[in-house]
């Protein structure tokens, strides 16, 4: 009979920790999920202009206006997509080179989940400076938005 009350016992503790995990979110969903040829048909242009909040490395992206950037360099069923990094000269600019409150212009694609996936990060010395950006998109057919200002 105790041994009926221990397996019971450790079945009930299984499937209560089975439970916690299931309920937990999973940080990594978002950032693990590969981009699809379908979210690319589906996707719209996204551009914002402001500083830098946050930088991670694992998955390399920013949040900029509170926006999660990925930093992506992969194939997309036939296309190959890579995030162009550049200073505010146009010059080729390494990840590790960007800093929190550094001023960037961000071009890219907003996927159907929301996702942001930069074709281009560029470092402006202020707000007119974007005007001057020697980026052109690589898509046909994708429109530039107005950036963001923030609101003094």
């Amino acid at each position: 009979m105790k041994n009926v009350y221990e397996i019971k016992q450790l079945i009930g503790a299984l499937l209560a920790i089975t439970l916690i995990f299931s309920w937990c979110p999973n940080p990594s969903g978002a950032a693990s999920r590969a981009i699809t040829p379908s979210d690319l048909t589906y996707s719209g242009p996204f551009e914002i202009t402001a500083p830098i909040m946050e930088i991670t490395y694992k998955p390399v992206m920013l949040i900029v206006a509170e926006y999660s950037i990925y930093v992506v360099d992969q194939n997309v069923g036939s296309e190959h997509l890579q995030t162009v990094l550049k200073d505010a000269d146009g010059q080729s600019l390494a990840f590790e080179a960007l800093q929190r409150g550094q001023m960037v212009l961000v071009r890219g694609l907003k996927l159907p989940d929301g996702r942001i996936i930069a074709e281009l990060i560029q470092t402006v010395d202020s707000l007119s400076d974007n005007s001057q950006s020697s980026y052109e998109h690589k898509r046909p057919g994708i429109r530039a938005v107005q950036a963001i200002r923030p609101v003094n």
